[in-house]
């Protein structure tokens, strides 16, 4: 019986997994790191610095972090799961826990 995966998107558990690899994209992709959390362009001004601003939607950093977090689980309907849905379920979860 076929699966339609966009239709069954899994609930996602953070745990501390999770969280690990989460430090671990971000150690790993400084120049990723720096846009995604970098200083106003106001703050930089005041401070004369150059900002280093990430150019559109941060959802492209969450994508990329959702998909480095999430595809390591050993189920591969999860991982397929994931593969489907990352546009609009994963990205939110990785952004929620950023947020937090």
């Amino acid at each position: 019986m076929a699966v339609d995966l966009k239709a069954t998107a899994l609930h996602i558990m953070w745990n501390v997994n999770c969280t690990n690899q989460l430090v671990e994209w971000l150690e790993d992709n400084i120049e990723d790191h720096q846009r995604l959390f970098s200083d106003s362009a106001q703050d930089t001004k005041e401070q004369n610095c150059c900002p280093c601003t990430a150019k559109g939607s941060k959802t492209s950093f969450y994508i990329k972090m959702a998909e480095y977090i999430l595809l390591i689980d050993k189920d591969e309907k999860v991982r397929d799961n994931i593969r489907a849905n990352r546009e609009r379920k994963y990205t939110k979860a990785v952004e929620n826990c950023i947020g937090r």
